[in-house]
């Protein structure tokens, strides 16, 4: 689902992001939805994600499962 982002408080980006480049995206939690946003382009859509699907991804990743081979 696409959403057009709007310009309010509520938006946090991972402590892992570094400040200086702004490469990453920020979250919003909005009723059953997290609001996925580009750091550098606030005028571009974001994507909303159910809250479950997150948190699977979330335990993935934070379980290792999602680690790519090179």
């Amino acid at each position: 689902m696409i959403h057009r982002r709007p310009f309010h408080q509520g938006w946090r980006k991972s402590s892992y992001s570094p400040d200086s480049d702004g490469n990453c995206i920020e979250i919003r939690p909005a009723a059953d939805l997290i609001v996925i946003g580009d750091t550098k382009d606030h005028f571009r859509g974001t994507l909303g994600i159910p809250s479950h699907v997150w948190a699977d991804f979330i335990g993935a990743a934070y379980g290792d499962a999602l680690r790519m081979s090179m």
